[in-house]
């Protein structure tokens, strides 16, 4: 009787040593878990707050910009190739008139270009949108080399001119086929009778220097004169410099 009773009371002991040792392992677990909840809580938080804090930079960062979207103004179809170009021509645009922030971006057939707000958004507009298309012609409109024909343009003081003492000039440098067919066509024009003499330079089919050509010109350097201030003259080089553009652009949003 004695040693059943012993055991029994031996069982009850085990018994209720076992749940001790369980409660005792469930709080610490609790503990455990408790401290890595209020971990991950913090953590939470901070990535949170990271990220509200990036947000409101880039609010702010945005509202000192200006975004341009520029679109193809024509029936025809573009290519990307083409947009790729267009591209490229701008940012030398920009990069040339000392815009290196500025950012140019291809989104699906529309061009975006992102500008500081401290930059006149319609100048930018008004030198990107510009073809510059160059033409020298002949007395019978004849185009004797054209934007093809020109590898370099830069603005110059004209130290000469007779417009005023700030007149500037657009320096051209002409590649060497171009060379040859401006020294081949100032050759045959320089025979012809006073008055008929003439080279008529155009910027998009607008006239904007008509020079008297008395000898063949064998030069690959050659001058656009017309009473230019800095400005113009440097954004007009700019313009020739990248190139013309491939067909019209037009502007669908300033935002």
């Amino acid at each position: 009787m004695n040693i059943k009773k012993t055991n029994y009371l031996v069982k009850i002991f085990t018994l209720i040593l076992s749940i001790c040792i369980c409660f005792c392992f469930s709080a610490c677990n609790n503990d455990d878990d408790y401290e890595t909840y209020e971990k991950e809580e913090k953590q939470v938080e901070k990535s949170s707050e990271k990220k509200e804090k990036n947000a409101e930079k880039q609010a702010e960062k945005d509202e000192d910009v200006n975004i341009v979207v520029f679109e193809a103004d024509t029936q025809e179809s573009v290519t990307d190739k083409e947009l790729e170009s267009v591209q490229s021509l701008m940012r030398t645009r920009l990069d040339f008139m000392g815009y290196y922030d500025a950012k140019v971006t291809l989104n699906n057939k529309q061009i975006e270009v992102t500008v500081p707000k401290d930059i006149v958004t319609q100048s930018i507009i008004d030198i990107l949108i510009t073809k510059a298309n160059v033409e020298f012609k002949d007395k019978d409109d004849n185009v004797i080399i054209d934007s093809n024909d020109v590898c370099d343009a830069l603005p110059q003081l004209d130290h000469l001119s007779e417009y005023n003492d700030a007149s500037y000039y657009i320096s051209l440098t002409l590649t060497d086929e171009g060379r040859k067919k401006f020294a081949d066509a100032t050759e045959k024009i320089s025979q012809y009778e006073n008055g008929e003499n003439y080279i008529s330079i155009c910027i998009d089919g607008q006239v904007v220097s008509v020079p008297s050509v008395l000898e063949r010109i064998d030069s690959s350097q050659c001058h656009i004169t017309g009473g230019f201030d800095y400005i113009s003259a440097r954004n007009l080089s700019a313009q020739i410099k990248s190139g013309a553009l491939p067909f019209d652009l037009k502007v669908i949003e300033v935002k």
